[in-house]
């Protein structure tokens, strides 16, 4: 099959395993794969739902250097902490519940 092969929404849905619906929402929020918009009609390229489900591999080699990257940035943030003075709006502040109250005048 061609990378550039079209495929409808049903057709996508049935591929990825997941219903049309998703599909639906993702495109609208933005997070789905890449699709074709031909006179008002919704397609997807094969390639691009390849490569979207690539994307979101998980495990693996992948996995493992994308764990070592995050372990660096982490020890690096946590030496720049140490190396500073907490500001007071680093403090957490006290989880507020119920309806808010009216502010005095």
């Amino acid at each position: 099959m061609a990378e550039t092969e079209l495929l409808t929404p049903k057709e996508t849905a049935e591929y990825r395993r997941c219903s049309e619906r998703k599909q639906d929402r993702e495109r609208a929020e933005g997070r789905g794969p890449a699709y074709v918009r031909i006179d008002g009609r919704i397609f997807y390229r094969r390639g691009d739902i390849d490569r979207f489900i690539t994307a979101h591999v998980r495990g693996g080699e992948r996995s493992r250097a994308a764990l070592a990257v995050e372990q660096a940035q982490d020890r690096i943030a946590d030496d720049a902490a140490a190396n500073s003075k907490p500001m007071p709006s680093d403090t957490p502040q006290p989880r507020r519940r119920g309806r808010p109250r009216k502010q005095p005048d």
